[in-house]
């Protein structure tokens, strides 16, 4: 479950052989996919302006950075923003 990080811009998965991975989007959310089924888990809303990268980062959190100047952490399993998002100057 903590397994390497791979990302690529606007993707991110823990793993090749996980059949999750997050995607990053111009109308500000990222949303979880299943790889196998080709279907969303879930959208993580919460940015104001287009998602530009994503991070599947330690302790199975996702962090997302926007053109809005902040980058915000997730935890995928409760699909919940944790407090406080950096703004970014």
């Amino acid at each position: 479950m903590f397994g390497k990080v791979y990302s690529n811009g606007g993707l991110a998965f823990r793993d090749p052989t996980c059949r999750r991975l997050v995607s990053v989007s111009k109308d500000g959310t990222a949303r979880i996919w299943d790889t196998v089924l080709g279907t969303t888990l879930a959208s993580l809303s919460g940015h104001t302006a287009s998602v530009t990268c994503v991070r599947w980062g330690g302790e199975g959190l996702i962090f997302t950075g926007s053109q809005d100047k902040t980058i915000k952490v997730w935890t995928p399993e409760a699909r919940f923003l944790l407090p406080s998002p950096v703004t970014v100057w």
